[in-house]
């Protein structure tokens, strides 16, 4: 079984999707949640999901933090993914 696989066994046997859900993903750019968003993203058709990618940048890392919002916007823009974001 594919790691894809047990993620998709363990989320169907907790129920954690339901057709039509909303989920706001909250992505900060870094690996871990980009591979949850691009995991989920694959499930949007399949689940009906409606997928929002929700990311704050505290502007702890200066021009970094700018670029890794830039990274998810596109990827978002990309994979027709509603992006909110913040800048505190």
């Amino acid at each position: 079984m594919t790691f894809e696989q047990r993620v998709a066994q363990f989320i169907d046997e907790h129920r954690l999707i339901r057709p039509n859900m909303r989920i706001v993903v909250g992505v900060s750019g870094g690996s871990d949640s980009m591979a949850l968003l691009h995991y989920l993203n694959s499930r949007k058709e399949k689940d009906a999901l409606f997928l929002i990618a929700c990311s704050v940048d505290h502007g702890l890392r200066g021009e970094v933090s700018y670029q890794d919002l830039q990274f998810v916007a596109s990827f978002c823009k990309q994979k027709d993914i509603l992006f909110l974001w913040r800048a505190c």
